[in-house]
């Protein structure tokens, strides 16, 4: 990550947080630490969407507002899922790269470093992989894998994990991308990485080897492992039909 002195906007950071107040208010603090010690923090902007989950997280991070020299919270209102969060975050962004990652910083904040350098040095998005094997316990291990193995078949057999909370982007590169985008729940990420295959940007994996779950066995948001699976295969149905129909593909080409 190259540092800068002025305070251009080079940086953004989306947090997509529902119903996360017991994490958001440690998770800025630690952001704004992070961003101040490697000396980014004047170039750097921090946006947290906020969906309607009836508790304070939106109240607690807008909070934060007078301590970081660009940031704003979105709230766009009742819950549509995770990739409509994300999108809005994204498409509102305005440094020349930009991340995004979950609320509870399951991948520890130096990762953050090391995507800005490859952004940097010419890759177009770069996305997080964890080892699906051995991070999660309970439903969350079932989900993962059994999603992870149901992507790779349907759609992309060459990446090892599309799940991870944790993917950063060029900035025109995210635009076209979720400006595409449509689906609004759990498969999201796939849609993602399906558009930016077919559109042949340069994809880069960032391994995180430290990656942790904070979530308990039964987390996703109140959501069983079997509905999130169940949701996330119709929604890979609905990416390979567009895929099939070309959807995907830029109308220039």
């Amino acid at each position: 990550m190259k540092h800068t002195k002025n305070k251009k906007l080079k940086y953004s950071l989306v947090v997509p947080a529902l119903k996360e107040e017991p994490v958001i208010g440690t998770s800025l603090q630690a952001i704004h630490k992070f961003l101040k010690k490697e000396g980014v923090l004047d170039s750097t902007e921090v946006i947290v969407v906020a969906a309607e989950g009836g508790d304070k997280t939106a109240q607690i991070a807008h909070g934060f507002a007078k301590k970081f020299p660009h940031f704003q919270v979105i709230e766009p209102g009742p819950r549509a899922g995770k990739g409509r969060d994300v999108r809005v975050g994204m498409l509102a962004a305005r440094g020349s790269f930009v991340i995004f990652t979950d609320a509870d910083l399951a991948t520890p904040l130096p990762h953050i470093k090391h995507a800005w350098s490859k952004l940097e040095d010419g890759a177009d998005l770069v996305i997080g992989v964890r080892n699906l094997r051995t991070i999660h316990k309970g439903y969350r291990a079932f989900v993962s894998v059994a999603a992870n193995l149901l992507t790779r078949v349907i759609v992309l057999p060459s990446i090892p994990d599309t799940q991870c909370g944790f993917k950063g982007f060029k900035r025109k590169v995210a635009r076209d991308i979720f400006s595409t985008q449509q689906i609004d729940g759990w498969g999201f990420d796939i849609e993602v990485l399906a558009i930016a295959k077919k559109r042949g940007y340069r994809l880069e994996k960032l391994f995180i080897q430290d990656w942790r779950d904070p979530k308990l066995e039964s987390g996703l948001v109140g959501e069983s492992g079997l509905k999130a699976v169940t949701s996330t295969l119709r929604e890979l149905l609905k990416i390979r039909t567009n895929l099939s129909k070309g959807v995907y593909i830029k109308e220039e080409d």
